[in-house]
């Protein structure tokens, strides 16, 4: 299997440097989610840095500390991608990739939200689910390529929607042109 992005083809893309760049998107009640507003977050990424755990590749918080999160993806020290998502009270959910992402590579990652589940799928490979029972944490700044810690590499087609765009547990082929609002 085997994914390609050409910048010619798709717009290019934004460039992290692992220390200070990130992109904050101000809140808006259209970002809320809840059990009956679902949401699907997903984007290129092309890691040019392995992780040391906690490299954050896009969250939503309402402050800088981990009583404020909302979710968030990130990378795992062994190169996995974690989609964490906080309950009211703080209760954490973690979906942890079975796959690992490729460095130097685009990779595809999608993670969604339900009323009472997670699922995330990399490079459109179905990779976890979790079940939680606690109410979530609805409003907040989204970031990309940072939280309480940067990502290092590029980012594309970076898509929040506030629906459920993949369901089930199927595999799907990741698109190849510029994602679209849906």
């Amino acid at each position: 299997f085997s994914l390609t992005y050409a910048s010619s083809t798709y717009g290019g893309s934004g460039y992290f440097n692992g220390s200070t760049d990130y992109l904050s998107i101000a809140y808006n009640s259209v970002l809320n989610y809840s059990s009956s507003a679902p949401f699907t977050f997903e984007c290129w990424f092309y890691p040019t840095v392995g992780s040391t755990d906690n490299s954050h590749i896009a969250a939503s918080q309402n402050g800088s500390v981990d009583a404020n999160l909302n979710w968030l993806l990130r990378q795992t020290a062994a190169n996995k991608v974690r989609f964490v998502m906080i309950q009211s009270g703080g209760l954490v959910v973690a979906n942890d990739s079975t796959d690992s992402f490729t460095l130097n590579t685009w990779n595809h990652v999608a993670a969604v939200m339900t009323g009472s589940s997670t699922k995330l799928w990399l490079n459109g490979v179905y990779q976890s689910s979790q079940t939680f029972n606690g109410s979530q944490q609805v409003n907040g700044n989204i970031t990309i390529g940072a939280w309480t810690s940067y990502y290092t590499g590029y980012i594309s087609n970076a898509r929040y929607v506030s629906s459920q765009v993949y369901t089930g547990t199927s595999n799907f082929t990741p698109s190849t042109a510029p994602l679209t609002a849906i």
